[in-house]
């Protein structure tokens, strides 16, 4: 509750944790309501001769070009998020805490602590991708059934493979948060990734329970925001759809944007507090009560120590 506090006076951090997150790979959950997925048939139709082929061993060329296309573009993407990324956590860290300076996490090192955390991450995925590719070739050749999306379908076919992901990408996230706010105290790297496990470790009913009321608070932000924008889009795209934009009802084709844009923008809003709550309370829960700097906003103007 006094992490709540402190965070809703303040919503500069909320535009911190809000790019923090964007940065990190959020972006690509944001755009979710108005991305149309393909079918599977579609996809099937799309990537069937050339997994068959991936498959049957005769990769060809231009698979072979697209895959490593994709590969440096993921790297690169990875890399400048996370350094970017670091550099705005450690921003939010120390506008948190008054006694502390970014210089001392500079944000490659910041990057490259959340990186370090995430080698379990790695070696799930190298572990469990062919098990989830797998999985997903057969879906498309074989279905079990049409009903279920087919997301679920692969799932439901691997599920102890993809909780094995999941768990180690949760787990990198925190020891990299932690690690992150531990340098910008002042840490070398070395001590600041240890001192992060063993934090978790010393107190394990602790951390769990922040862990899963952190996640559950952004969760229960994120996904209506999510439900509330993809309806907004829908609405919108149904009206292109029947041509309303030429038959000279522009007025409720006007007004489906405004109100898609509204949502989508306080969609951004919600998920910006969630993340920035989420952050206070994991910088607050491995560094000690909060001493929000003042003046970094009006609501901060003239504050001094606040509970954490």
């Amino acid at each position: 509750m006094g992490s709540l506090l402190i965070v809703l006076g303040r919503p500069r951090w909320w535009m911190l944790a809000l790019a923090a997150f964007l940065v990190r790979g959020g972006i690509l959950v944001m755009v979710v309501p108005i991305v149309i997925l393909p079918t599977p048939s579609g996809v099937t139709n799309a990537l069937g001769p050339a997994v068959t082929g991936l498959a049957l061993g005769g990769a060809g060329a231009d698979l072979i070009a697209l895959i490593a296309i994709l590969a440096v573009g993921a790297t690169v993407a990875i890399v400048a998020g996370s350094v970017l990324g670091a550099w705005l956590e450690a921003t939010l860290v120390c506008e948190v805490f008054a006694d502390v300076d970014a210089a001392q996490a500079p944000a490659w090192r910041g990057a490259a602590l959340r990186l370090i955390a995430h080698l379990p991450l790695v070696l799930a995925l190298v572990w469990g991708i062919p098990a989830v590719g797998a999985a997903g070739y057969a879906e498309l050749i074989l279905p079990q059934e049409m009903v279920t999306p087919l997301v679920l379908r692969i799932v439901g076919r691997v599920p102890l493979t993809v909780a094995l992901i999941l768990g180690a990408w949760l787990v990198g996230e925190v020891v990299g948060g932690l690690a992150v706010r531990r340098l910008v105290r002042g840490e070398p790297v070395p001590r600041a990734l240890i001192g992060a496990v063993w934090s978790l470790l010393r107190r394990p009913l602790s951390s769990v329970r922040l862990l899963v009321g952190t996640q559950v608070a952004f969760v229960a932000l994120v996904v209506p925001a999510l439900i509330a924008s993809g309806a907004g889009w829908d609405r919108v795209r149904i009206l292109l759809s029947d041509g309303i934009a030429t038959t000279g009802d522009r007025q409720g084709l006007a007004l489906a944007l405004v109100a898609f844009i509204g949502l989508w923008l306080g969609g951004y809003v919600l998920v910006g507090l969630g993340a920035a709550l989420r952050a206070v309370a994991w910088t607050t829960w491995s560094l000690g009560p909060a001493r929000p700097t003042p003046g970094i906003d009006a609501s901060a103007r003239g504050a001094g120590a606040v509970p954490g």
